[in-house]
């Protein structure tokens, strides 16, 4: 089933140099690449670990002596 979207002439021709850059052979398949992308960014910035660093001696709470 196909659906007609209306975007502006912008919009399509960036859209058009997309495709050519990333090699996609469709505007549908660029669409696609970029919902994937921006799903994984979201997924990444409510998840992601960021900057973690091994724990020290000094980090631990219990009383080791």
């Amino acid at each position: 089933m196909n659906t007609t979207i209306r975007v502006d002439k912008t919009t399509s021709r960036e859209l058009d140099i997309l495709k050519r850059k990333l090699g996609l052979r469709s505007i549908n398949e660029v669409i696609g690449l970029l919902i994937k992308e921006h799903k994984k960014k979201r997924l990444e910035e409510m998840f992601g670990i960021d900057n973690i660093q091994s724990f020290t001696e000094e980090d631990r709470i219990e009383d080791r002596s």
